[in-house]
C-alpha cells in the first residue's frame, strides 16, 4: 500500500453500512466530525479510505485501512491483504489482532461514547435500572423484572435506536446499567470493547456487569463486577440505599469516561493519514 503522495495532504474516506451501529458511530459520525468523504462513489482512489466493519473490494484502494470492530470475517481478510492498514477498537482487541496478525503496526482507536454534549444525570431518587441492546444477548433471568422489584427498581430495556439522540435519550431515563453476558475467550468476545460502560459514565451513571475482559482491561474499580445475577441486585440494592456508594461508582465512571469522548477519540484518525 502506498504512502503520503508527495505534496497533497492526506484526505479520509470512510466507508461503512449505514444500517449498522458499529458503521453509524465508526463511520458516520467520525466522518461528520473530521469533515470527511461519506461512502464516496470516486475522486477517494489517493485518499485513506477507512473500511468500518465493512469489506473493502476486491482491488482496494492503495491506502486502505480495515476498522475491524468485532467482525472475525475481517480478519482473514486483512490477513491475505498484508498492506492493508488495520484498526483495533478496544485494548484486548489490539492485543489479540496482534498475535493474530503476526504484526506490530496496528492502531488503536477506542469507540467514542454517545454523550457530545457533556449531560449529566441530576441527582435524584434511584428507581430505574436499565439495559441497552438484544435481551436475548444476555443471560438475565425470565423472572429479572419481578426480582428488581422487590428491592424496589424498575427494569427497562429497549433495542430500538437508530440515532445517536435515541440512545442519549435511553440514558437520560436510566439510574443504574446493568449487564450479565457470560462470555469466553473467542474471537467475538476478544474483540469487544466497553462502549456500554463509557456510554453510561459519561453521563454519571454507575453500571453493574459481568467483568468481561474488556471491562476490566479499560474499566477496572469503575463499574460494580458481578458475576452472578443475585451479586447484581445486591450491588444495585447498595447503589440505591448508600447514597455516598451510588456518588462514588458514579464519579469513578464519569472519570474514565472522558478518555472516550468524540472530541479525543476523532483526532487519532488523522494519524492514518501521516504514518
Amino acid at each position: 500500500m502506498g504512502g503520503r503522495t508527495t505534496g497533497r495532504v492526506m484526505q479520509l474516506s470512510f466507508f461503512y453500512k449505514r444500517t449498522q451501529p458499529s458503521g453509524k458511530i465508526r463511520g458516520q459520525q467520525i466522518a461528520d466530525y473530521l469533515i470527511a468523504k461519506h461512502n464516496p462513489l470516486d475522486g477517494f482512489e489517493e485518499d485513506v479510505c477507512v473500511y468500518a466493519k465493512r469489506f473493502p473490494p476486491d482491488d482496494p484502494p492503495k491506502n486502505t485501512v480495515v476498522d475491524i470492530v468485532d467482525s472475525r470475517k475481517l480478519i482473514y481478510w486483512v490477513n491475505a491483504h498484508p498492506d492493508a492498514k488495520v484498526i483495533a477498537i478496544s485494548k484486548i482487541a489490539l492485543n489479540y489482532l496482534k498475535r493474530k496478525l503476526k504484526r506490530d503496526d496496528i492502531y488503536l482507536i477506542p469507540e467514542h461514547h454517545c454523550n457530545f454534549e457533556n449531560d449529566l444525570r441530576h441527582p435524584k431518587p434511584v428507581t430505574t435500572v436499565g439495559y441497552m441492546g438484544c435481551r436475548s444477548g444476555s443471560t438475565f433471568p425470565d423472572d429479572m423484572e419481578e426480582r428488581f422489584a422487590k428491592i424496589g427498581l424498575k427494569f427497562v430495556y429497549t433495542r430500538k435506536y437508530k440515532t445517536r439522540q435515541d440512545v442519549v435519550d435511553f440514558y437520560k431515563t436510566i439510574d443504574i446499567q446493568v449487564m450479565h453476558r457470560y462470555t469466553r475467550h473467542t474471537a467475538t468476545w476478544m474483540l469487544k470493547n466497553p462502549l456500554k460502560l463509557a456510554n453510561a459514565g459519561s453521563f454519571g451513571i454507575p453500571s453493574v456487569a459481568y467483568p468481561e475482559v474488556n471491562f476490566i482491561e479499560e474499566f477496572k474499580d469503575c463499574f460494580a463486577e458481578a458475576e452472578t445475577f443475585d451479586e447484581m441486585i445486591n450491588q444495585c440494592k447498595m447503589l440505591k440505599e448508600h447514597n455516598s456508594y451510588y456518588r462514588t461508582m458514579a464519579a469513578k465512571a464519569r472519570l474514565r469516561s472522558k478518555h472516550y469522548h468524540i472530541d479525543k477519540i476523532a483526532p487519532l484518525y488523522k494519524k492514518l493519514c501521516t504514518a
